[in-house]
């Protein structure tokens, strides 16, 4: 005997709108589908189309990064991230990987710490370079020139941070001065061994180092002073313009007098 589910179910599978019956329902739906549009917004909507990192990913050159990021992922990244200057994998570190860090770094104060990072692992990496006694002359000029540019970008970032938050910009620079203080006391360390080129190369970075940090130094205590002066002379201001008084000419027209002159009237006797 045959199973009742089985029988509807195959009866059901039998059945079939006639192309006439599905006619007429096209041609009542259509028109009402184009009278009443329905937007349905996805749920991925926002992050798809408003999200701040989607907006970085249209950009080809970070779409590139990212891919490339992908591509080499694992091992070979982990290999760039710790290579050192002159080694095949270095540029993929400071052209690929530190780049795409930059980008992940979404507030100023982010940027610019990472930034002060940067500066502090370009000289990590001579120091690395002069404990193993592999510091050349290429790579030692190589690598003052990496610094620079390094120390440059976080001098600018730290300058817009001062701006907006003065405090979190201080500590930075403070922290970036006096890492950037040890290692110099490092370097110079490889430079007092025996007379080589590693040594050379160490102690002209280490004097490198010690003249960009003093710069900055003076940079900073410049600063300072003139903000210190820019103040003095607003309170001065203040000062003259809270202590001074009305009197009148021998026309009627009033005019100020420091509170100090005033008291004997004789700039106004004379009509001065």
């Amino acid at each position: 005997m045959e199973n009742p589910i089985d029988h509807i179910t195959k009866s059901a599978e039998s059945v079939r709108l006639t192309s006439e019956a599905k006619g007429r329902i096209r041609a009542h739906l259509v028109p009402h589908i184009q009278q009443h549009p329905v937007a349905l917004r996805s749920p991925y909507q926002s992050f798809f189309i408003r999200s701040p990192f989607m907006s970085l990913i249209r950009k080809p050159v970070v779409a590139l990064m990212l891919f490339i990021l992908v591509m080499v992922g694992g091992a070979p990244t982990y290999a760039a991230a710790g290579s050192l200057p002159g080694e095949p994998l270095y540029v993929v570190k400071v052209k690929v990987l530190e780049p795409a860090e930059s980008l992940l770094a979404v507030t100023l104060e982010a940027k610019a710490s990472l930034t002060v990072s940067i500066t502090e692992r370009r000289v990590k990496e001579v120091e690395q370079l002069a404990e193993k006694n592999k510091l050349s002359s290429k790579q030692g000029a190589e690598s003052r020139d990496e610094f620079d540019r390094a120390l440059e970008r976080a001098e600018a970032k730290l300058e817009l941070l001062r701006d907006k938050n003065p405090e979190v910009a201080t500590k930075l620079e403070t922290a970036l001065t006096a890492s950037l203080d040890a290692h110099e006391v490092t370097l110079h360390g490889f430079s007092e061994s025996a007379s080589s080129t590693n040594a050379n190369e160490a102690g002209a970075f280490a004097k490198h180092v010690k003249d960009r940090v003093r710069g900055t130094e003076r940079a900073a205590s410049v600063r300072e002073s003139e903000k210190g002066s820019e103040s003095e002379h607003t309170d001065r201001g203040a000062a003259i313009s809270a202590t001074s008084t009305a009197t009148e000419t021998d026309d009627g027209s009033a005019v100020r007098v420091p509170e100090e002159d005033s008291g004997s009237g004789i700039w106004h006797r004379l009509g001065l």
